[in-house]
């Protein structure tokens, strides 16, 4: 089993693209939740490393912006 961790605010596209061609890319499975961006971004890079769409899980999610003038409870 593996688990990559974004420690100390690493994006998870940098952390991804430091490790080695030899890692297992294609006998793992990738779950991620992020922005769309992110999802998009890690999902090329697996890609480039020949991992199977079918190995590959996520939830996106964007922020609601606040709207202007409304007071909280």
């Amino acid at each position: 089993r593996y688990a990559i961790s974004t420690e100390n605010s690493q994006r998870v596209t940098d952390v991804l693209k430091n490790l080695k061609f030899n890692f297992p890319w294609k006998e793992c499975d990738y779950y991620m939740c992020g922005n769309p961006d992110m999802i998009r971004d890690v999902r090329q890079i697996l890609q480039t490393r020949g991992v199977s769409p079918d190995a590959v899980f996520y939830e996106s999610f964007e922020a609601i912006p606040t709207a202007v003038g409304l007071k909280s409870a």
